[in-house]
């Protein structure tokens, strides 16, 4: 998803980039029309010991000690590379001292002498370079990568008066307690980085969708009202990553049920709602506050 800056506002883009962890990079800031603002200089994740932590023991898939737990936090993202030769990214969900805890295992079968590598980059935007409101700036990445391969990648960014939060969505406080409510036995069996990426994957439905309908949600007025849909999302992330549902349903008939049920939900809540569409701070009651109609459909 696309990086919220407020006007006249630092701030940092952050880029994960796929395929081998870095060695090194470069970007570029862009407005809209094209025009170069600036050459931030890009900062690699460093982890470990000189950037690479071993891991020591497996407890088991998601639980690993390592020599070196320096710079890794809940939420990291991490490239893992085994002794057998295999490698991809993972998601750290837990750190306590020198014991990772993943969110999901690895793809494969996690043993002593594996390596993880830092793999978020980051790039500072400075005020001035956010000092133009708009829609659809961006920075684009080279990105060489600890194979050799060079890699380009691109970050959409947005400089806006006011952010939008997913938080305020859905958050993994609201994931815990839909999960310990509806499937108790489940939920004690994963930990918060679990949480989180669900409630990540449930406000980022919410999103796309009104983003599809031209509501931009940083454009909207009341962004509160959208917990309710949270809510709808995050059934639909459960059932359909966890293959979480209720009792008594068919599964395929539940999720297209929720689907129909948050499509409408999102409707609901941006009809008669202020949407800034021109953002420009003002309330244009004519066409920034429309209502929600209904059409009756009688057989002649």
């Amino acid at each position: 998803m696309a990086t919220e800056a407020v006007l006249d506002s630092a701030t940092t883009v952050a880029l994960f980039p796929d395929g081998a962890a870095p060695a090194s990079a470069t970007c570029a800031f862009f407005s809209p029309g094209g025009q170069q603002l600036a050459t931030p200089t890009v900062s690699i994740q460093s982890i470990g010991a000189a950037g690479v932590s071993t891991v020591q023991t497996a407890t088991d898939q998601t639980t690993l000690a390592v020599d070196n737990a320096t710079g890794i936090s809940a939420g990291d993202r991490l490239w893992y590379t085994s002794v057998r030769g295999w490698a991809g990214p993972v998601l750290v969900s837990e750190v306590s001292g020198s014991t990772i805890v993943l969110e999901s295992p690895p793809p494969g079968t996690a043993r002593a002498g594996d390596t993880f590598r830092g793999l978020r980059l980051t790039a500072p935007l400075t005020a001035a370079d956010c000092s133009t409101k708009g829609m659809n700036h961006r920075v684009e990445w080279s990105v060489t990568g600890a194979d050799g391969t060079v890699r380009t990648h691109q970050t959409m960014v947005h400089v806006v008066r006011v952010q939008f939060s997913r938080d305020q969505i859905v958050s993994a406080t609201d994931a815990a307690r839909y999960l310990s409510a509806s499937f108790p036995a489940y939920a004690t069996s994963v930990d918060g980085g679990h949480f989180a990426a669900l409630a990540y994957r449930a406000a980022g439905r919410v999103l796309r969708m009104l983003r599809a309908s031209g509501n931009y949600p940083h454009l909207v007025g009341d962004q509160d009202a959208f917990q309710d849909a949270g809510l709808v999302a995050l059934r639909l992330e459960c059932a359909m990553t966890d293959g979480l549902v209720p009792g008594g349903y068919d599964p395929g008939l539940y999720v297209s049920e929720q689907e129909k049920h948050l499509a409408g939900m999102v409707r609901q809540t941006v009809a008669n709602m202020w949407v800034d569409r021109d953002d420009d701070g003002i309330v244009d009651t004519e066409t920034e506050v429309v209502q929600l109609y209904a059409l009756t459909a009688r057989r002649m």
